[in-house]
């Protein structure tokens, strides 16, 4: 996978000691486009306003690819508010987060407009970034958004720094990662555009979690790697199922191996 491919869903970083053992001799393999690894990592890898942008979010992901993007890990009822021109444009940036931090499509879609979904690859595959940002075991433990100083030309700009874990580092016991953010244009309680900025995080993310689990499944799943990390399994329906069973499996291991 490209970092590209996973800059959309998340490029997001610690590193574990015991994880040393992982080292394979295999080149490391690059994070896929967010995400959800989306920007999961730079604001070229989640931006809505361009549909070539799509593959390139952060595996995170990331990020997300994810990717688009993030907020706190809060017990939220599930609910599908409508977007009203009145909210602020905070307001519409949260309850967008509240939504996507659920990983809940139906609700989080209502408040793009058809452009920024369609920039997303349209309504299916945002669906599908935000199930592999759940089989990737992401969680937004803090988010806050505030409005920019300067607006957009047809809108106000709200930025969203946002700290997260994912592949089950909190599980195994890191610090949340923290310092990105999603750049929002929104006009009239829509969201017209989005940018995720993870660069911050996208190499120590790498360097803790994605590159020692890739090691972990060429050494001990090899027959899943193309499917997990091959550029044609990308979001699949396998992919997703066999992402979220690897990562419950990986989570085992470190905390077993100490």
């Amino acid at each position: 996978m490209t970092h590209d491919q996973i800059d959309r869903m998340v490029r997001q970083a610690n590193p574990v000691p015991s994880l040393s053992v992982l080292q394979a001799d295999m080149p490391s393999m690059p994070l896929p486009d967010s995400e959800w690894r989306r920007d999961m990592t730079s604001d070229t890898r989640v931006d809505v306003q361009g549909p070539s942008q799509r593959k390139r979010g952060w595996v995170i992901a990331l990020a997300a690819c994810a990717a688009v993007l993030i907020g706190a890990l809060v017990v939220f009822q599930p609910w599908h508010p409508a977007p009203t021109a009145s909210a602020s444009a905070v307001e519409t940036a949260n309850s967008y987060l509240e939504a996507y931090f659920q990983f809940d499509a139906d609700a989080a879609v209502q408040y793009l407009s058809p452009e920024a979904l369609q920039a997303l690859d349209g309504p299916e595959d945002f669906r599908r970034t935000l199930r592999q940002l759940e089989a990737w075991h992401y969680k937004w433990p803090t988010h806050e958004c505030h409005e920019s100083s300067s607006k957009a030309e047809g809108g106000i700009v709200v930025i969203c720094s946002y700290d997260y874990y994912a592949l089950g580092s909190d599980e195994i016991g890191l610090d949340p990662f923290t310092g990105d953010s999603d750049i929002f244009t929104i006009n009239d309680g829509v969201v017209v555009a989005l940018t995720r900025d993870d660069a911050r995080t996208f190499g120590d993310f790498s360097a803790t979690m994605w590159d020692p689990m890739q090691a972990w499944v060429l050494s001990n799943h090899p027959d899943d790697f193309d499917v997990l990390y091959g550029e044609s399994s990308w979001l699949t329906d396998e992919s997703i199922t066999l992402w979220s069973q690897r990562v419950d499996d990986y989570i085992a291991y470190v905390n077993s191996s100490g």
